[in-house]
């Protein structure tokens, strides 16, 4: 890990028992500076000094002294050089957080130290190379997480503003559009907020409310009071649904620390890298959230039973995640295999069902994914209770809906069971009252899917709740 010394500028590399250090959180600019160039002016400087001490440089030994020359022209184009570097504003942002870093004094839990050491994304990595590219991506999150504090620079919010023209600069600042940023303003527990002239404004405990305005983030996240590991994959994933990425492959590789999963860099693969990252992330968490994408959207174009993008899970950002075990899953080339709860008509014709995702809105409210038996790999007839495994597909539209639990009246004067059914984005809800003889578990009423484009069909029907061995989806 490379970090800038605060006090002699210089880049130092460490491998173990890293110095506390502090980091930058910023809007990459056109007229940023790369390691090589912050080398560059080091490098540049030294040579200077030697050209210098030359008694040949001071004063022409003679009429015709051509060394003497050389050695000024030598000068002069090394100047240039540094001057053409240091003319940057991204080097201008680099010497302000390290005058903004010498002169603070950095708190940690209950005690204070002084911070020697800043790390920043534009110069700390060699992007050319591939391999150390890779490790910091994948290593980004824990290097935010182990910062002192991060600073952020809001390089459009103007300075020596009002409070009410400040937040109102923040709501519309392009820091939070980014996707990068996500991940910037999660894993440190220390983050300050500066604007375009390098003013402290706000930390992000004192203004969690405005962030969580702003970013659909709820305050516990954000103050670290529950951990990112308590959040379901969907609603981590809407967080990041209106970010956007200079490469479209970043869109998922800026989420990988967030997920606590790695996966190979492999720019130039475009929208697969997002597929890749959600299969890694069916390998090692078992969250059945992660097909609630389509919730509160228009209807989806794709069949697939993966999202194209995080904007497909916008809209659960309010989703919670029920505690239970994972689901066992497992995944070949085409087929992904889950163990599920579900719903599902009692019949001898298992066409289709209602998939639980194990999350939750509003505590009452159950996520289900409506999943319709592959024509190919079952035959209407065969009994759904007698079989190991059975194929299901996502349809074309389908998207998951909202059940609430049956609620059963206990007085006796009123023989009622009520079910309410909420469809979204339109939030189409309907609250049924079923006769005395149909109150029991096996009634529901429900959406039975309806075609590739419709979005269903309200209906009575004797449903149970049972448990299938395994499930298979085409991928």
């Amino acid at each position: 890990m490379r970090l800038i010394n605060v006090e002699s500028m210089k880049m130092e590399e460490f491998s173990e028992a890293v110095p506390p250090y502090a980091i930058l959180s910023h809007r990459w600019d056109l007229e940023e500076v790369t390691l090589q160039e912050w080398n560059l002016v080091d490098e540049i400087e030294i040579k200077m000094q030697h050209i210098t001490a030359h008694d040949a440089f001071k004063t022409a030994r003679h009429e015709k002294d051509y060394y003497h020359g050389s050695l000024r022209e030598q000068y002069s184009i090394l100047e240039e050089k540094k001057i053409t570097i240091k003319r940057k504003a991204g080097y201008a942002k680099i010497v302000s957080l390290l005058h903004v870093v010498r002169e603070s004094k950095i708190r940690k839990v209950a005690r204070h130290h002084s911070c020697h050491y800043v790390w920043i994304d534009t110069c700390c990595i060699d992007k050319t190379n591939n391999a150390e590219l890779s490790e910091a991506i994948n290593s980004m999150f824990r290097w935010y997480k182990n910062a002192l504090v991060c600073y952020v620079y809001l390089a459009d919010v103007s300075a020596g503003l009002a409070l009410d023209d400040l937040d109102d600069e923040v709501r519309a600042s392009n820091w939070f559009e980014r996707g990068w940023t996500l991940q910037e303003l999660l894993a440190p527990r220390v983050v300050v907020f500066f604007d375009q002239g390098w003013n402290s404004v706000f930390d992000k405990q004192s203004k969690a409310p405005l962030i969580a305005e702003i970013t659909r983030i709820n305050e516990d996240f954000l103050s670290g009071r529950q951990g990112l590991s308590q959040a379901c994959t969907a609603r981590k994933m809407s967080w990041a649904a209106t970010r956007k990425t200079t490469r479209r492959e970043d869109l998922a590789y800026c989420l990988l620390g967030i997920f606590d999963v790695n996966i190979p860099l492999l720019y130039g693969e475009g929208e697969r890298a997002f597929v890749r990252l959600q299969e890694e992330i069916i390998r090692q968490s078992g969250d059945l959230s992660i097909f609630a994408w389509g919730y509160r959207t228009p209807l989806p174009e794709t069949s697939s039973i993966f999202a194209h993008s995080p904007a497909d899970f916008i809209g659960c950002f309010d989703f919670m995640q029920s505690l239970t075990r994972p689901a066992v899953m497992s995944m070949t080339n085409v087929t992904l295999s889950v163990e599920l709860s579900h719903i599902r008509p009692i019949s001898d014709s298992p066409s289709f069902i209602y998939a639980d995702l194990k999350c939750f809105v509003d505590v009452d409210k159950q996520v289900f994914l409506p999943l319709v038996a592959h024509r190919d790999k079952v035959h209407p007839t065969v009994n759904v209770e007698l079989t190991k495994s059975i194929w299901f597909e996502r349809r074309l539209g389908a998207r998951p809906i909202l059940i609430n639990k049956i609620i059963f009246c206990p007085i006796p004067a009123m023989p009622l069971s009520m079910a309410s059914i909420y469809l979204p984005p339109r939030w189409f809800w309907m609250r049924c009252t079923l006769p005395t003889s149909w109150a029991s578990l096996d009634s529901y009423w429900t959406l039975i899917p309806g075609a590739q484009d419709t979005i269903g069909i309200l209906a009575q029907s004797s449903w149970c709740l049972t448990r299938m061995n395994m499930i298979k989806w085409h991928i």
